[in-house]
Parts: structure tokens; C-alpha cells; sequence
């Protein structure tokens, strides 16, 4: 199904759907790079010069703060367009032994091991 489904949305996308992608790491820029004109994950075959820079404002930013406001813009600019239709939060279960603690999930719902104990 899953197959079906990618080889779909490669060849002829529907108006609208629903695909989540994994970020190769928890960036902005990495979101970002997703809808560039040459990412194999880039579904809705977004090919659009204004996005590119403004993607490479994100790359090219010397601290967090202009880091932050590049990528704000071009987040804004996907929604404004109507690339990106955002959904709201998703929440998900998660299966945890008792007996390890000091893991946690990042706002990425990436899990950090980084404390993990066995009791």
C-alpha cells in the first residue's frame, strides 16, 4: 500500500494529502529543505525560486536569532501560498517500561537518551 501510495504522489499527486517525512535532524532548515525543488521527499514537486532563497536565507544565517526570522518567513511563505496547510498538533502513545527513567521527547518527538537509568 505504502508503495502504491508513494509511487502516487511521485507521478500524480492529488490536490490535497497527508504525508509525514522524517528530518534528518531536529532544524528548521532541515523542515525546510524538504519542499526544495531537488528532494526526493519534496511530494508536492515544489519548484519555486522564491522558496529556494528563502531557504538559503535559513543556511546562510550567522546567528539563532536571524536563523529563527529566515525561518519564520519561509514557513510563512509555504502557508501563504497554500503549499502547506497546517494540521494542528498530533499527539502520540508511547509504550514505556517503569523500570528506565531520565528518557524524554524533544518537541521534535525525538527521543533523548541522554539520562536513561535502569532501576
Amino acid at each position: 500500500e505504502q508503495t502504491v501510495y508513494l509511487h502516487r504522489l511521485r507521478t500524480n499527486p492529488p490536490p490535497i494529502f497527508r504525508k509525514g517525512v522524517n528530518l534528518d535532524r531536529p532544524t528548521c532548515l532541515a523542515g525546510l529543505e524538504i519542499f526544495t525543488k531537488d528532494h526526493p521527499e519534496n511530494y508536492i514537486q515544489l519548484n519555486d525560486r522564491e522558496y529556494e532563497k528563502r531557504v538559503k536565507e535559513v543556511a546562510s544565517a550567522k546567528s539563532d536569532s536571524e536563523r529563527k526570522v529566515a525561518c519564520r518567513k519561509a514557513v510563512e511563505y509555504l502557508m501563504t501560498t497554500h503549499r502547506l496547510i497546517p494540521l494542528g498538533e498530533m499527539f502520540f502513545s508511547t509504550l514505556a517500561s517503569p523500570k528506565f527513567t531520565g528518557w524524554t521527547l524533544n518537541s521534535l518527538n525525538q527521543l533523548d537518551l541522554t539520562d536513561l537509568k535502569a532501576l
